[in-house]
């Protein structure tokens, strides 16, 4: 078997697996046992695939602008948009804020972007090309959000369940294909969930309450996502796409940064 086609069947079964036992015993087992199952299947989905570090996005050239701090700043860059509504950070004990920030990094971050730009998306770039596997990524990873209190009912809350992770997706992918390594998206994704759990919102009954709060929270958010987009793939192309695989001529552009 095509080891693309191993990669994308072993991230399906990871998926499949972990979902179902979420939605069946995450009240009785809680998150901690239920990450490290995930994990546990991850390596052996890995090892089944055939994959290495850098096929996970885990070795090759490495820069730490173009690798940590781009993924970073973009991320910050995606808030801004709720920042005219008067945003705050939640009163907690010190220690909930740690348990957040390791919530968030290790059991939702790293495991899904293992899962989705490590293991999926390298598996659809080896069996279908690098284009389809950024969109099949993208919509795989927003679909796959439906296990997270969704209903088939036709509201606005539901529909942002899926076009949130969506947009994200597509945003995480595009980095994924154009800078290869995932060190960053793992950081950016942490934080940016960690601090959605955390932050205020004084007009939050006017944005989730109101057909006007929708449009502006569908507009803007989506502005956001289409300029990372745009600024990945304009440095990307300004750069010649060396986040890739290094050489002399890369790794002397690398240190201009």
């Amino acid at each position: 078997m095509n080891k693309g086609v191993r990669g994308v069947l072993s991230s399906f079964g990871v998926i499949a697996i972990v979902s179902l036992v979420y939605l069946a015993l995450r009240r009785e087992i809680g998150f901690v046992i239920i990450g490290l199952l995930s994990f546990l299947l991850l390596y052996l989905a890995v090892r089944m695939a055939g994959y290495t570090r850098e096929d996970l996005g885990l070795a090759g050239y490495f820069n730490w602008k173009l690798h940590l701090v781009l993924p970073v700043a973009v991320m910050l860059m995606n808030i801004l948009w709720v920042l005219p509504l008067g945003v705050g950070i939640k009163t907690l004990h010190p220690l909930i804020y740690v348990a957040l920030l390791i919530k968030y990094l290790i059991f939702v971050a790293l495991y899904e972007e293992l899962v989705f730009r490590g293991l999926m998306q390298r598996g659809f770039e080896l069996w279908k090309g690098e284009r389809v596997a950024v969109i099949l990524t993208a919509i795989i990873f927003g679909l796959s959000h439906i296990t997270a209190r969704f209903t088939f009912e036709p509201t606005f809350a539901n529909f942002w369940r899926i076009y949130n992770p969506l947009l994200s997706g597509f945003v995480f992918s595009v980095y994924r294909w154009k800078f290869r390594r995932i060190e960053g998206l793992i950081l950016a994704h942490g934080l940016g969930d960690a601090i959605d759990r955390m932050m205020t919102v004084k007009k939050v009954e006017w944005l989730l309450g109101t057909a006007t709060g929708h449009v502006y929270m569908v507009l803007a958010y989506t502005v956001t996502q289409l300029a990372s987009i745009f600024i990945y793939l304009k440095l990307a192309g300004s750069l010649k796409g060396y986040g890739g695989q290094p050489n002399k001529n890369r790794n002397l552009e690398a240190s201009r940064l």
